[in-house]
């Protein structure tokens, strides 16, 4: 994905790479040591390189604990997550120094901009992004957030023009007042590691030329864009010199690994991640801290299409069991799909402790809807109301939108949340009266006696009753009431003194009319006209 689309903040892509070659030997041996990492979660980095001799520098072993993670692919919310949790695990064996393996054409840029706070948090432990073939766009901030640039000397960086989807073209480049917070910001990720700050700049204003100066009087160089040099108060103490050609107008700077060595964006070139380790006196082997099938299945289950399905599971369990409390089977199976939901989240870096006690009230409200106040009121629109909220809120990284985009988000979350709850309560609504005849559901549902046995069951005089139980559960089949209100099909019905919601088969019963409890399903209670 090479665009910011209107619903994705993304920037443009370009691609060229060299492979290193190997012999036939050195393949063989990679081949093993990726089958032994497969199985240990983690590859050894080879000691030394074909690459590493093109150097013409001696291979040195050194005592720097050091852990390498792959970026790879497009900048999604999965990665930043990806990345949170490796960076955690480095932390946490003793890492001195963590090198990104950068292979990748950006993508979108709020996940950038969180990728970049993670990197300035790590202050205690030296960053290094090491760019193989790419890093483009979003992946080139990453990269300028690093203390540390080495590049192969045939990668690129650069071209960090933000696009959008526009109505009658494939994409389009933002207006100026878009463009300026992520000027401000990649000029200050460049000044905080001693990078210059306008070549930063030309990655992501198109319309401005950065050109060399020197110092007269001590030789210093210094870049500059046009605008600075023409607020510049002592431009008379430098000597400009000629305008960088990457960093002409109507061009985002893009340059190669050699060439940003010889501009300052880059610290060194190294034509393997092996000479780079070499480079940096690092303790071999370097652990690499690699995609695992559990980021797979994070990946996987932040789907929009999956998290649909797994609500539309764990509501439907969820309605079963406050329909038949007590038996278990159902609760088991919500509690299974909502722990699965957060446990995803949790991962993706969207989810955190307070949209589980979110949830958690929700339930509580809900429950006491059902059975403590039972009827549809404000506990019930509260719990629900928490519940969709808490679901929104674990799926989305900032809950309140601050752009077209992140609309367009948020509306895509709201869909998927109360899409599932919608389709369920409409599931529901036409299948209650066939779920019985499921064998998966007949544990779940009370079956109603037989017409011929039904006349002889007691009335509630002859039913022994606590005080201490809900009116619903008060309430036998068999026993004799009377409708308060019209049931059409629903309504009010007393039996003794327990005044309960009651539901008929669809016919109407008029009001003030004996009925006799027929089917109890939970706190649903069906009613026929005695």
């Amino acid at each position: 994905m090479n665009r910011v689309r209107l619903r994705e903040r993304q920037m443009s892509v370009a691609s060229v790479g060299l492979i290193p070659q190997f012999g036939v030997n050195r393949l063989l041996v990679c081949f093993a040591l990726i089958g032994i990492g497969m199985a240990s979660d983690w590859v050894p980095v080879l000691n030394a390189s074909p690459a590493a001799i093109l150097q013409d520098e001696p291979v040195v072993v050194g005592n720097k604990k050091t852990f390498v993670i792959p970026m790879n692919g497009v900048i999604e919310p999965s990665m930043h997550g990806f990345l949170e949790r490796r960076i955690a695990e480095a932390r946490d064996a003793g890492a001195e120094c963590i090198v990104l393996d950068i292979d990748s054409p950006g993508g979108r840029l709020d996940t950038t901009l969180e990728i970049v706070d993670l990197l300035r948090s790590t202050e205690d432990i030296e960053t290094v992004a090491y760019v193989r073939r790419q890093a483009i766009s979003g992946a080139a901030v990453v990269a300028l957030a690093c203390q540390r640039i080495e590049m192969h000397p045939e990668a690129q960086l650069g071209d960090v023009g933000i696009i959008v989807a526009a109505p009658f073209s494939p994409y389009q480049y933002v207006p100026e007042k878009e463009r300026s917070p992520v000027v401000a910001a990649i000029r200050t990720i460049a000044e905080a590691t001693g990078r210059p700050a306008a070549l930063a700049e030309a990655m992501v204003d198109k319309d401005i030329t950065v050109f060399s100066a020197t110092k007269k009087d001590g030789g210093e160089l210094h870049y500059f864009t046009n605008k600075e040099w023409e607020s510049l108060p002592d431009a008379d103490l430098w000597q400009k010199g000629p305008p960088v050609f990457e960093a002409r107008q109507n061009n985002f700077l893009t340059v190669n690994g050699t060439r940003a060595l010889e501009l300052g964006l880059a610290n060194g070139v190294s034509r393997s991640l092996d000479a780079t380790l070499d480079n940096l006196g690092a303790m071999r082997p370097a652990r690499v801290l690699a995609w695992t099938w559990v980021d797979t299945t994070v990946e996987i289950l932040n789907h929009p299409l999956i998290t649909w399905l797994l609500l539309i599971l764990g509501f439907g369990a969820l309605m079963a069991e406050l329909s038949s409390p007590g038996i278990g089977l159902g609760g088991l199976i919500s509690l299974l799909c909502f722990s699965i939901f957060f446990w995803s989240r949790f991962l993706g870096g969207t989810a955190g402790w307070l949209e589980v006690i979110l949830f958690a009230v929700s339930l509580a409200f809900i429950a006491m809807e059902f059975f403590v106040i039972p009827g549809f009121g404000v506990a019930g629109i509260t719990g629900g109301g928490l519940l969709i909220m808490s679901l929104v809120m674990a799926s989305r990284r900032v809950f309140v939108p601050h752009s077209s985009a992140d609309w367009g988000d948020l509306g895509v979350t709201i869909l998927t949340v109360v899409g599932a709850l919608a389709a369920v309560m409409v599931a529901l609504f036409f299948a209650a009266d066939y779920l019985g005849s499921v064998p998966l559901f007949k544990r779940l549902v009370l079956e109603p006696p037989a017409a011929a046995t039904l006349e002889g069951l007691p009335t509630d005089e002859g039913i022994k009753k606590s005080p201490n139980q809900s009116p619903w559960e008060r309430v036998a089949i068999g026993d004799l009431g009377r409708s308060i209100s019209p049931l059409r099909p629903s309504g009010k019905a007393l039996f003794g003194e327990d005044l309960l919601d009651v539901n008929t088969e669809g016919e109407f019963i008029a009001a003030d009319r004996p009925v006799r409890v027929f089917r109890k399903q939970g706190i649903r209670v069906t009613v026929r006209e005695a």
